[in-house]
């Protein structure tokens, strides 16, 4: 693909990202089950710019409200885990990956499991992934729960963009379900007006900032942004 046809499939992602913002806020979000109720701990994993939404989630959760809650590398989940029993398994995963499936694997030494990912047992099994499928039928029969971004199809090419923010507003909805204390979400309108302004104003300039981009950047937070958005350099 050309560059310019690139950033064509760059620039309509993002402009449909208000849209698919309160797509993902009127998704109706599941009852949570009463072994919630129990938690004490929320152990959050995910791969990529699932890791981002899991640190998201970890960090509105810790600052909203009295739980506890940490982050855990899908890696970590390649070794037996000690039983957690007043612990919650919460895996960010949007299309229900490998790494996804080895934390699953560890289900049983939790509380409970909450997914957040835009896979069905019937999308999984027409895909093939029967085992996968499988799995999810039964997580979710032991009283997982299932909070569904709604899905896009982005596999044109990197990077994604509606995907990555969906499961945003996921964590953003599961913590607020939590009983965490967060401000009020933006409308379409406020976020339309904050999303144009990312880039340049004039085209003639993005070769500018490609270049510069190219030859390396670094970003700096200075609040709690910094716990979760190290997925932007892997983005660039």
């Amino acid at each position: 693909m050309a560059t310019g046809e690139g950033i064509k499939v760059m620039e309509a992602r993002m402009d449909a990202l208000p849209a698919w913002i309160c797509k993902s806020l009127s998704i109706p979000m599941p009852l949570l089950g009463a072994w919630v109720d129990g938690v004490d701990h929320f152990v959050a994993t995910g791969l990529g710019s699932s890791e981002a939404a899991a640190r998201y989630f970890v960090s509105l959760l810790c600052r909203g409200s009295e739980r506890r809650a940490s982050f855990q590398a899908t890696g970590v989940f390649f070794s037996p885990q000690s039983p957690r029993e007043k612990s919650a398994l919460v895996i960010f995963s949007q299309g229900l990956s490998a790494n996804a499936c080895i934390a699953l694997e560890q289900r049983k030494q939790f509380a409970g499991v909450i997914l957040v990912t835009a896979s069905t047992p019937e999308q999984l099994r027409e895909d093939g992934h029967v085992a996968k499928a499988e799995m999810l039928e039964t997580v979710l029969r032991e009283g997982g729960i299932l909070i569904p971004p709604p899905v896009s199809n982005e596999y044109t090419i990197l990077p994604r963009f509606i995907g990555p923010v969906c499961s945003l507003v996921a964590a953003f909805r599961l913590a607020n379900r939590l009983n965490a204390a967060l401000p009020p979400f933006p409308s379409e309108a406020e976020l339309v007006k904050a999303l144009g302004k990312v880039g340049p104003e004039k085209a003639e300039a993005l070769p500018a900032w490609a270049a510069e981009l190219l030859a390396g950047a670094a970003f700096n937070f200075t609040n709690e942004t910094v716990e979760y958005a190290q997925n932007l350099s892997a983005k660039v």
